[in-house]
């Protein structure tokens, strides 16, 4: 979803998700309650991706903490995927308990702009548990949001799946 509105969400009508999917999630201004469970791959795989009302308030947290302020500074983000289920997550090849399964993570693309600046960014100004920039610098960026986490840990994810633990200085060598 980049900032325009979006049209279409891939969710399973006559669900209940908890929440009415076409408000805007509390205290952000354009991140749509929708946008944190649409999935085409639940939509094809005919999975409810419905969070508890844990996973809903720790989403509301994640948009407000890392979601909006990216939103905010930057144009063009495209939300890759927020809120999965176990089934959803195993189905994608993630782990079952990935933090995106308690509603703890968003992957998301950068347009127009510098992945490595959003990277900088969010690791100078935003409080996450992890930030995972995956198949640097072309690809996507992984932040988890935990709210007593200050672990602020960083990580290059490469083509063939290894993570590499790195610090802001590292990226800048870099790049």
């Amino acid at each position: 979803m980049a900032k325009e509105k979006r049209n279409k969400f891939f969710i399973l009508s006559d669900i209940d998700y908890g929440r009415n999917l076409d408000e805007i999630v509390k205290g952000c201004s354009y991140i749509k309650y929708g946008d944190l469970v649409s999935s085409d791959i639940a939509l094809r795989h005919n999975i409810a991706n419905v969070p508890t009302e844990e996973q809903w308030i720790f989403l509301e947290d994640l948009c407000l903490k890392i979601i909006e302020p990216v939103f905010n500074n930057y144009n063009d983000i495209i939300i890759k995927s927020v809120f999965r289920t176990p089934i959803l997550s195993a189905i994608m090849g993630s782990s079952t308990s990935s933090n995106h399964c308690k509603g703890q993570a968003v992957d998301f693309l950068i347009k127009d702009e510098s992945l490595i600046d959003v990277f900088k960014y969010i690791c100078k100004n935003l409080i996450f548990h992890e930030m995972i920039a995956e198949y640097f610098p072309n690809g996507w960026i992984h932040v988890s949001y935990r709210e007593n986490s200050r672990a602020k840990t960083l990580k290059l994810h490469d083509k063939s799946h290894k993570n590499l633990k790195i610090n802001l200085d590292y990226i800048s060598e870099l790049y």
